[in-house]
């Protein structure tokens, strides 16, 4: 209403009849609304917000948007970017939090008046002025209600115009004090006046300056330029080296190593508490009152193997040894990222860990040994998550980072390539080659498992429609149990398809280089990784698909196919002397247009197995081959498909 030029925003609510009359039809120019999922920068969306019947049930571009070709997750439909931020963050010990942002932006329309920011509900907004400090009008209701903040422009902004707001704030509960000298960070991605538009696709430079408690050390995004002390704070200074994603920050009553690495050019840290945070130790009290193992909470556990072990400090070398090993397996696999340094932190949240760009948060329960996990009843279908999260959180450096991802469709990339990094470092460290084969099995079971509701994960639809899978009828869980594993089998069958005896994963390797090269610093789609395959396919991808990688990517990405298997084999003996493997393959479970690259292997009478080719195969049907195994002297055990998990498909 205050722009001098038409908006578009259309919403309608639906009472409908038939299904739900819950409805909200919305329609934006600049990216639909998040109502139940976010679905910008596509600009239609159906939901409904009946919390029986919740869900995203239809999604798109405007129809003219497919026809020129700008219908896709990285288009630039929103009305400003930010291109710096300046915030001057004070944190109290008891985790009240003082703000100051100076963002600077440019307006992506004409007639820019209303800008909306994302800024944490209890972080109310006392001043907002512009770059000659005049105060500006802005919108900010009670937290509880409608707490979106929102600046008005005393005039329109030209599209390309350049605008500086300044804004102070303060609130509780964007941070919490867990006691003890830990806190945690509860507002991630909006302690500060963040862009409302983008997933981790709009990069934006940051200055930092931080005001903690004395004693507390601070972790932040970005390069420390300097740390002091000043009237009883800690006073640090941080610089992003590059532009980056989003900022943000964990502190605490840290102890901290670090190790310096050449090969790439980065320091690693990594911090844990030095102290309990008090559920922790409230649970510590009551096992040293209990350890006897008595009924507590109506549950039994045998704490007393815990007692004592409740400490996280003994695992920061583990801490720091597996992000040292992931960065340079990462770095040799995909290429270097731009960050040179990474902060591995523990946060007090036990279930799950993220990262930012050069700061991770680690579950404060991967610091546990597996004992006390298991007293704990951690380790219950947790599908090898233990092992697994440092090495992924670090993988995100590369996935959602270096390489951005914009749109809900393209979501899977950044989830399932970090979940795929994991697999490399898990078959770099373990010693026994069965474990990676473990990892791959644990993915397949996420996919296959039916879930309380009777669905399975791989059947809910294709990676593309990301988290809008998750609606009231399939369950809330089913897209994460999807997009990280099915998205890690992706790029886990391209690894296996490009692999040979000779060069191993070279090409591979040259492929992930090139994409993170190429796509370094901006959002990129599945289309634009669907051409880097196409660039580097192997003789044996550009004959089964004709030079092209749209038969792999309508199975997998586009698709739901799951093929079947089964294989029959014996070995012989020809006339030459030679051992013959005669096999017949059978691929069921498909139409008549999947194909695949099947990979054949033979466990040798040594028990070791080795790769012995692919086959292409193409619909539901059989093939029968014969091999001469020249230079075998004694007959395999026996011919295997797929042993690696090469092919993501049912199993046998």
């Amino acid at each position: 209403m205050l722009s001098a030029e038409p908006g578009g925003l259309f919403v309608a609510f639906v009472h409908g009849k038939k299904y739900n009359g819950k409805e909200i039809l919305a329609i934006d120019p600049h990216g639909a609304p998040t109502l139940v999922h976010s679905v910008a920068p596509e600009e239609v969306e159906l939901v409904t917000y009946d919390e029986n019947k919740l869900g995203t049930w239809a999604a798109f571009h405007f129809s003219s948007e497919y026809k020129d070709g700008s219908a896709t997750g990285t288009q630039q439909n929103y009305l400003y970017q930010i291109t710096n931020q300046q915030l001057e963050t004070t944190i109290e010990k008891n985790a009240h939090l003082n703000g100051k942002s100076t963002t600077k932006l440019v307006s992506l329309v004409d007639g820019l008046r209303v800008i909306p920011f994302d800024l944490f509900r209890t972080l109310r907004v006392r001043s907002v002025v512009d770059e000659k400090q005049q105060p500006l009008s802005f919108i900010q209701e009670d937290k509880n209600d409608d707490a979106d903040f929102s600046v008005i422009l005393p005039r329109p902004l030209g599209l390309g115009e350049k605008y500086t707001i300044t804004t102070e704030y303060d609130g509780k509960d964007a941070v919490k004090d867990e006691g003890g000298g830990n806190y945690y960070p509860i507002a991630r991605n909006n302690w500060y006046p963040n862009t409302i538009f983008g997933g981790l696709g709009q990069y934006t430079s940051y200055d930092m300056t931080f005001r903690i408690p004395k004693g507390m050390k601070m972790a932040a995004t970005g390069v420390l330029v300097s740390d002091s002390n000043d009237a009883g704070q800690d006073v640090s200074k941080w610089k992003s080296a590059v532009p980056q994603t989003v900022a943000g920050f964990n502190f605490g009553r840290f102890k901290m190593e670090e190790a310096k690495l050449t090969g790439p050019d980065y320091l690693v840290q990594a911090y844990v508490n030095e102290e309990l945070p008090d559920n922790v130790k409230a649970l510590v009290n009551m096992v040293q009152g209990d350890a006897a193992g008595e009924e507590t909470a109506n549950r039994r556990i045998s704490y007393d193997a815990a007692i004592g072990n409740m400490s996280t400090v003994p695992m920061l070398k583990k801490s720091l040894a597996e992000a040292q090993v992931a960065v340079q397996l990462y770095s040799n696999y995909f290429g270097p990222a731009p960050f040179k340094q990474l902060a591995v932190t523990q946060q007090t949240a036990c279930n799950y860990g993220q990262s930012w760009p050069g700061l991770v948060y680690l579950p404060s329960c991967y610091y546990y040994d597996i004992t006390v996990r298991h007293q704990l009843g951690l380790d219950y279908r947790d599908f090898g998550y233990w092992k697994a999260v440092a090495p992924h959180e670090v993988a995100h450096q590369w996935w959602g980072h270096t390489v951005g991802f914009d749109s809900y469709r393209d979501q899977w990339m950044s989830e399932g390539f970090a979940e795929m990094s994991a697999s490399l470092f898990i078959q770099l460290i373990e010693k026994n080659p069965k474990k990676f084969i473990e990892f791959w099995n644990d993915q397949r079971t996420m996919l296959l498992q039916r879930n309380n509701l009777g669905y399975r994960a791989i059947d809910a639809g294709p990676l593309t429609m990301g988290y809008r899978m998750s609606n009231y009828r399939t369950g809330f869980n089913v897209t994460q149990d999807l997009i990280y594993p099915k998205g890690a089998y992706i790029l886990h069958m391209l690894r296996m398809m490009m692999w040979n005896n000779d060069t191993g994963d070279q090409a591979f390797k040259e492929m992930m280089h090139d994409f993170v090269k190429t796509y370094s610093g901006h959002a990129a789609t599945t289309e634009d990784f669907k051409s880097i395959v196409e660039k580097h396919m192997t003789s044996d991808m550009q004959r089964i698909g004709a030079g092209k990688m749209d038969w792999f990517f309508d199975e997998y990405v586009f698709g739901t196919a799951l093929p079947t298997y089964k294989v029959d084999s014996n070995f012989e003996k020809n006339s030459d002397g030679d051992i013959v493997l005669s096999m017949k393959l059978t691929q069921s479970g498909v139409d008549d247009k999947f194909r695949m690259l099947v990979p054949v292997y033979l466990e040798l009478a040594d028990g070791h197995v080795a790769n012995l080719g692919r086959i292409t195969i193409v619909g539901s049907t059989s093939q029968d081959i014969k091999v001469p195994l020249k230079g075998v002297k004694d007959p395999p055990r026996r011919a295997l498909v797929n042993y690696y998990d090469d092919v993501l498909a049912s199993a046998n």
